[in-house]
């Protein structure tokens, strides 16, 4: 599925992380099939309140369990997917007493408005809000109900539960004057970081480049691909941050826009076309 990284240069790694805010340095090969780098989560021995939901639109389930004691949102854990296949949801917020009117707030980089979702419990009502309500007209809100003891069991028995499904991270995002888009991502540190990925293209037509070498040393950093370069300079003097980025085909090179990944999460996760299915909830909207 991926190129092999022919070559690195490991000098200077930790000083261009710090220079560039990137999390991890270059390393070795990729892993061959990311599908396999989830985990099950054996949910059927963690101790807890069950509280299962479902929506009938997307036939989607979201299964929150609660561990005894005072709610802290470091304890709970939240899965959502199908009756078949669920998985684990990046918790960050929680409000409420946690017994019969609570939220909690899920990282959600499909959703349009603030890479978020809050799923709101209440006596009268249980829905889920994509995005951040910032008084925009386009602002989902999927209605959830609860599901019976029963049935909630039975859905625990027979579902498969996996850890959380978002396994890349945005490295490098980029943009030129015609509108072509240059982006870059690795494997998250939790599943061995680095295995560098480039695309290349406009919105919804981003192209898997074939990466043939990549270099990173105190200058900058370097991913050489059958189709180019994309190289990403830093003022070695001064050490800003501030880069000259440039992507070279056929001796020719193409002045670059830098984006940062943080404030493009929708335009990355959804508008490039680089992912589909990420296992978080607002994923199926």
């Amino acid at each position: 599925m991926y190129a092999t990284i022919a070559k690195m240069k490991r000098t200077g790694v930790c000083l261009l992380a710090s220079i560039l805010g990137f999390a991890t340095p270059l390393a070795a090969a990729p892993a061959a099939d990311e599908s396999k780098l989830t985990s099950v989560v054996k949910i059927k021995d963690i101790e807890g309140a069950r509280s299962v939901f479902y929506n009938a639109t997307t036939k989607s389930y979201l299964v929150v369990i609660q561990p005894g004691g005072q709610p802290n949102i470091g304890d709970w854990l939240v899965f959502y997917g199908t009756a078949k296949t669920m998985y684990q949801q990046l918790s960050f917020a929680f409000s409420g007493n946690g017994i019969d009117e609570w939220s909690i707030s899920l990282r959600a980089p499909r959703a349009k408005h603030g890479a978020t979702a809050t799923f709101m419990s209440t006596p009268q009502s249980d829905i889920m809000q994509c995005g951040v309500n910032t008084g925009v007209r386009d602002l989902k809100s999927i209605a959830f109900s609860k599901v019976g003891r029963d049935e909630a069991a039975k859905l625990v028995a027979n579902a498969t539960f996996r850890s959380n499904a978002i396994v890349r991270a945005p490295l490098v995002l980029a943009r030129d004057d015609s509108g072509v888009y240059y982006y870059v991502d690795q494997l998250r540190e939790q599943y061995g970081g680095e295995a560098y990925r480039v695309f290349v293209g406009r919105k919804g037509a981003m192209r898997l480049t074939s990466l043939v070498d990549a270099a990173v040393d105190k200058a900058g950093m370097v991913f050489a691909t059958k189709s180019g370069d994309l190289r990403l300079s830093v003022n070695a003097e001064t050490k800003q941050k501030a880069a000259t980025l440039t992507w070279t085909a056929r001796s020719k090179a193409i002045a670059l826009h830098s984006l940062e990944p943080g404030d493009a999460t929708y335009l990355i996760y959804r508008e490039l076309g680089v992912y589909g299915f990420l296992g978080t909830v607002c994923d199926d909207l």
